[in-house]
């Protein structure tokens, strides 16, 4: 259980940077324009949730 809650709290704390960075590249476009972003900057974000859902899903087989 506490080892979902600490991946919980690094996913939503590497989410959180990466809506920072999204949020300045956007503020310097001026918003209109497209984004230059690649997809691989979310990555890390993914990542960590997928992790996340591992481990709340081998915790809940485990218990049971």
């Amino acid at each position: 259980m506490a080892i979902g809650l600490v991946l919980s709290t690094i996913g939503m704390g590497a989410a959180a940077l990466r809506e920072r960075k999204r949020l300045a590249v956007a503020k310097t476009n001026g918003g209109s324009n497209p984004l230059h972003i690649s997809v691989f900057f979310f990555l890390h974000s993914s990542f960590w949730w997928v992790l996340l859902m591992l481990s709340y899903t081998l915790a809940s087989l485990i218990s049971s």
